[in-house]
């Protein structure tokens, strides 16, 4: 896909655009896709592909380009957006394929009532605050269940992560009236706020729910008013949200370029990490910028995706996977590791980092269009570049 359309595909979904970009995050300051596809055989996944979804009989299988494959690779099937939801092998030859018209994101396998299904968002309306459709399908991609709202909450795209109590945390983004002059907006303004909420998928009963607004300021954006007056200001960007070690939630704002912590019921903040409130000083190695997928190691070490840019503002001159450990006594974070891929790859847009079970660790560069894989001693195992832009890419065993 060429940049400008790349481009114009994120400015459609809100990730990119005039909302966004308003000079560096301040990195000195230490803020641092309908149908049945085949079933799977024997092995795991049908070894041919049949599309499924859409009108024309041209469409094209999506294949992912392998640069590099070590022995010391994981294991597994790799799972992304192009086109609709693909799994491929470490070949980079797609085993699986469902079609969609429309922009799907994180697509994954996932544990639901002790069985293994397929997970995955997929566009409502061409605009990020609309929200979209959550589905759920088994191994053969028939769907099970699609859910488009949670009473008032419609998902968003960012999240939809089932937990073991068979419940789903998921990220929503809502247009509320809201006073801008802080920032220098309007009094009657429009405010896109973020909320995370936790629901029982059975019964659709939200359970639990955090609203951005009411904890943290919009002056802590590092995101500009949008030029026109009739659109809503996106000042907080929520991208991630998961559960730390000991159960309460950590949450990934990317125009505030901060990591916060709530407890589970979602009433409390407890603690806010980098951008321009933190409660910790972050030294300036561990800082980070416009980042995506914060995600617990322990107690006190969270893995995370610096972007370091937003498309405007670069931070640095490449984009990482960190692990930085903050330390509650004397209230300091401190770098513990870093990856930077060899080609020094830069995303402005999207990412994650994911914990594979040898040790590895699995990354998806969203807007740059690849995935890799790096062992514990930071040496680079697969490398792959991908047909469409993925908002995160996943590896999980067969």
């Amino acid at each position: 896909m060429p940049e400008m359309d790349r481009r114009k595909a994120l400015r459609r979904l809100g990730l990119i655009g005039a909302a966004a970009g308003a000079g560096a995050a301040g990195l000195a300051t230490g803020s641092g896709f309908a149908g049945a596809a085949e079933k799977p055989g024997a092995s795991g996944f049908a070894a041919s592909v049949r599309p499924a979804g859409r009108a024309s009989t041209t469409l094209e299988i999506p294949q992912m380009t392998v640069l590099v494959d070590r022995p010391e690779a994981a294991p597994g099937l790799i799972y992304y957006n192009a086109d609709g939801m693909v799994i491929a092998d470490r070949h980079g030859v797609t085993k699986n394929f469902l079609a969609s018209p429309k922009i799907c994101s994180d697509f994954r396998p996932q544990t639901y009532q002790g069985r293994r299904v397929l997970t995955w968002w997929e566009q409502g309306d061409n605009d990020l605050n609309s929200g979209g459709t959550l589905h759920r399908a088994d191994l053969s991609f028939t769907v099970e269940d699609e859910i488009t709202e949670f009473g008032a909450f419609r998902p968003g795209m960012h999240e939809f992560a089932i937990t073991p109590q068979n419940t789903a945390l998921l990220t929503i983004y809502q247009r509320i009236p809201y006073d801008l002059r802080p920032v220098g907006g309007p009094a009657e303004g429009l405010l896109t706020d973020s909320l995370w909420v936790e629901v029982d998928l059975a019964s659709r009963q939200v359970l639990n729910q955090w609203r951005a607004s009411d904890h943290v300021p919009i002056t802590d954006t590092y995101a500009r008013l949008p030029t026109d007056p009739a659109e809503s200001f996106d000042y907080f960007h929520i991208n991630s949200v998961s559960p730390d070690v000991d159960g309460n939630i950590l949450i990934c704002a990317r125009h505030t370029s901060a990591i916060y912590k709530t407890d589970r019921r979602g009433h409390r903040l407890l603690w806010t990490m980098g951008g321009k409130s933190s409660d910790y000083r972050v030294d300036g190695d561990a800082s980070f910028s416009w980042q995506h997928d914060a995600q617990a190691v322990d107690a006190f070490t969270i893995r995370l995706f610096d972007n370091a840019s937003d498309g405007t503002a670069v931070d640095r001159p490449h984009s990482r996977v960190i692990w930085v450990r903050r330390d509650p006594w004397t209230k300091k974070v401190s770098l513990v590791r870093e990856w930077i891929h060899p080609e020094g790859v830069s995303s402005y847009a999207m990412g994650n980092a994911q914990k594979l079970a040898n040790g590895n660790t699995f990354v998806g560069w969203g807007s740059s269009m690849r995935v890799s894989e790096v062992d514990r001693r930071g040496r680079l195992v697969f490398d792959a570049t991908l047909p469409d832009l993925c908002y995160r890419g996943y590896r999980f065993a067969d």
